[in-house]
């Protein structure tokens, strides 16, 4: 699927663990679908600010959401310079 032109992959693995995360703290039925819910969203502003700056620099960015949470890749001919790099890094705490 693709969010703002930026693909975004969800494996499976992301939703299991995720899960299981709020089975472990003894959540129950609602509970746990509210969990995966709003971990799933953080995660997903968390990874869009990391792309969204990554393609400010004019690159193309790609999301994973993946059992660990997420990463986001991108790759282009844009200058990746120490403090782009700092930037792209901040964009994603600075998105939550």
């Amino acid at each position: 699927m693709k969010l703002f032109g930026i693909p975004v992959q969800i494996q499976p693995s992301f939703f299991i663990v995720t899960g299981l995360i709020a089975l472990l703290y003894g959540s129950t039925g609602p509970a746990i679908v509210s969990w995966v819910v709003a971990v799933f969203l953080a995660v997903l502003v968390h990874e869009l600010g990391h792309a969204a700056a990554a393609r400010f620099f004019g690159f193309y960015p790609a999301i994973v959401l993946h059992f660990g949470g997420g990463t986001t890749q991108y790759s282009g001919t844009g200058r990746l310079t120490a403090w782009r790099r700092v930037a792209i890094s901040l964009a994603g705490p600075g998105a939550g």
